[in-house]
């Protein structure tokens, strides 16, 4: 898609080597996106989910130069963000990995929750309105970036298998809470808070 405005009532990608790569124009899906390939927003694109995204098991979107926006509640298997813009205003799940090299995360998110499977979990700066939840279940969860919450009672959970490093920078407050809200840091069992 490198060109023109399209507007569709629902779109499915199935698992395999199936993909839509949004790399002009816009794409604007006002249902439910089954994802079980890859959907990526390159270039100029700009691709936006009002409904629900069905990643499934298999479900990767890539940002890389393009603008995906998810407004409904968002599930994928892998999500990687190199360039570009990544935002919303619905929940955002990713079961399986999550890749950042640049761009910019958007700070309307309901709430993230991310869970890395392998390998070191590097996390930039992330916000949304009323929980962030990351896990890394086999390698070292590393803070790029403050991690913040908006909401009165809202809440941050990071927990390792292995380790927690933060490279946010001597007193920036690697995790930001709202009024009456809190945070845990959870390494091999052991919380910390």
């Amino acid at each position: 898609h490198a060109l023109g405005d399209d507007t569709v009532k629902s779109l499915a990608i199935s698992s395999g080597a199936n993909s839509l790569d949004v790399s002009g124009g816009s794409l604007t899906v006002l249902g439910t996106t089954n994802l079980g390939g890859v959907l990526t927003a390159s270039g100029s694109g700009a691709i936006t989910l009002s409904g629900f995204l069905n990643g499934g098991v298999s479900g990767q979107a890539n940002v890389s130069g393009g603008t995906l926006t998810l407004n409904g509640a968002s599930t994928l298997a892998a999500l990687n963000v190199s360039s570009g813009t990544l935002n919303g205003s619905g929940s955002l799940s990713v079961s399986n990995n999550f890749s950042y090299a640049g761009g910019s995360i958007g700070s309307g998110f309901s709430s993230i929750a991310i869970n890395q499977a392998s390998g070191n979990f590097v996390v930039p700066a992330l916000t949304a309105v009323n929980a962030i939840s990351l896990t890394a279940v086999a390698g070292d969860v590393v803070l790029d970036g403050v991690q913040s919450t908006t909401a009165a009672g809202s809440s941050i959970v990071v927990s390792s298998s292995a380790g927690f490093t933060n490279n946010s920078g001597a007193g920036a407050g690697a995790l930001s809470v709202g009024s009456g809200g809190r945070w845990l840091v959870s390494q091999s069992g052991v919380a910390r808070h």
